[in-house]
């Protein structure tokens, strides 16, 4: 890993993890935001990560109505790639990624874009807790992974990421991922 067939890079990628995460809301507030084991690694969640569209950032709001995410009508211009092959591993839902854009895949081995970002849908739960010690306002629930965006810097953090090389992977639990 990573392998270059045909042009096409293929590696592993940590697409999410496990924690409390603020958000911005329309009318200033920072929320945070819970992304729990049992909804961010359920069966539903896994399942609409497989196959996601691979863009090079998030798509843009460009209309109230618009919200941001991959359809039948953008697809074509904004994917790169797909995911596939998605499952658990300790705190992360991580998978395959293979790039198809030339572009894309540049700004990845150059270290431009290895972060990434899930766009996805999810229902909010307004019941305050705490997860490993930190405070949350809500819970996301029922999260639909509808594109994974290559970005500068994701909320996650840089532990959410292509693996490029051998010395990032030794960072990481590695397992036979095909």
């Amino acid at each position: 890993f990573p392998s270059h067939d045909n042009g096409i890079l293929q590696a592993r990628v940590n697409l999410s993890r496990v924690g409390v995460f603020p958000y911005v809301y329309s009318d200033g507030r920072i929320v945070k935001e819970a992304k729990l084991p049992e909804e961010l690694f359920s069966q539903s969640t896994i399942e609409s990560a497989n196959g996601a569209v691979i863009t090079d950032q998030h798509p843009e709001i460009k209309t109230d109505s618009d919200n941001g995410l991959v359809n039948n009508s953008n697809y074509q211009v904004l994917s790169k790639g797909n995911v596939y092959n998605v499952k658990r591993d300790s705190e992360f839902l991580a998978g395959m990624e293979k790039i198809y854009d030339a572009g894309l895949r540049q700004k990845i081995e150059s270290g431009e874009q290895v972060q990434v970002s899930i766009g996805f849908t999810a229902d909010i739960d307004w019941t305050p807790g705490e997860y490993n010690g930190e405070r949350y306002d809500c819970i996301q629930k029922n999260i639909r992974i509808n594109h994974v965006a290559h970005v500068d810097q994701g909320r996650a953090g840089e532990a959410c990421r292509v693996l490029l090389d051998s010395k990032q992977i030794s960072n990481y639990a590695y397992r036979d991922w095909e």
